[in-house]
């Protein structure tokens, strides 16, 4: 029972040193916010349309002053005007909150 504990102990500290080695990148979030917008905006969005305008240059351009990155080592947060939480990154991959959030998140 004891070497159960420890190996569960070696495991969950070799997962959290590998979470903190592969932490996503500001690019990495800016990445997945941008696909996920490109995914659920409505066609009527300002977004959309000055996006699809100019290849997708102006949602990075934008997130580019807007976004920043929370960084707790093993996970991290993006996070727009430092007020709305709208993706988090885990183990080098970065996960978009849901559509209605993201969408607020932006205006």
């Amino acid at each position: 029972m004891k070497t159960f504990f420890r190996f569960i102990f070696f495991a969950l500290v070799a997962l959290c040193f590998a979470s903190f080695l592969v932490s996503p990148k500001k690019s990495d979030h800016k990445e997945a916010i941008v696909e996920r917008i490109r995914e659920v905006a409505p066609e009527d969005n300002e977004w959309v349309q000055f996006g699809s305008a100019i290849g997708g240059a102006f949602y990075e351009l934008s997130l580019d002053s807007r976004l920043t990155i929370e960084d707790y080592g093993v996970v991290n947060f993006g996070v727009i005007d430092e007020e709305e939480k709208v993706s988090i990154g885990v183990l080098g991959r970065v996960f978009v909150l849901k559509k209605a959030e993201l969408l607020e998140a932006l205006k």
